[in-house]
């Protein structure tokens, strides 16, 4: 309905994750991730990582031919952030990352090239399953280390007046180490992935 208002980004998600993150007993500072491609931040000086990605993907210009002059806009992982991201996972400090996008944009580019796959696999030890996993947004923890497993939790799908919606969420599966700590309680796919 074009007459009613509903949330958009509200911009206040790098806020929210702060307090949470301050309630934890870190302390907090922020930036963008083209500080990080640009060096001018270097994300091994930290000790813990949170990179919100949000619905950010890769999106084509509308002529695709300006795509090879410019680049594919709002990549979630741009071969430029790609590689500070692994040199501070090679560190053994803790890498969190959340989105809706975070597999299927690094899959996106298959099969002319498997940089993307390959560093979800190596890196971020997740695989792509499906786009679009689920409709409601409830979720259930797997591993008691995380969390309480009678704990569940949800996100809101639904565009509303109050918050931002994810329309589209990825489901993703563990490789090469990676343990399942979040499932999707309509259909049991993994909604989020760990390691150690």
């Amino acid at each position: 309905d074009e007459t009613r208002i509903t949330a958009g980004n509200t911009l206040d998600f790098t806020a929210m994750h702060a307090a949470s993150l301050m309630m934890a007993g870190f302390s907090v500072s922020s930036c963008s991730a083209d500080a990080v491609q640009d060096s001018l931040i270097e994300l091994r000086t930290y000790s813990f990582v949170d990179l919100m990605l949000g619905e950010q993907r890769s999106t084509p210009r509308v002529r695709r031919n300006l795509d090879s002059l410019h680049g594919i806009r709002f990549a979630a992982f741009p071969p430029r952030l790609r590689e500070p991201i692994t040199r501070y996972v090679e560190t053994g400090r803790p890498f969190f990352v959340s989105g809706s996008y975070v597999g299927s944009d690094l899959y996106s580019t298959l099969p002319g090239d498997s940089s993307g796959m390959q560093f979800a696999r190596d890196v971020l030890k997740c695989s792509w399953v499906t786009g679009h996993a689920v409709r409601t947004g409830d979720v259930t923890p797997v591993a008691s280390s995380f969390r309480n497993g009678s704990t569940s939790m949800s996100f809101t799908v639904d565009p509303n007046s109050n918050t931002y919606a994810v329309e589209a969420p990825d489901a993703l599966a563990p490789v090469k180490g990676g343990a399942m700590l979040l499932r999707y309680s309509e259909n049991l796919f993994g909604a989020a992935v760990g390691f150690r």
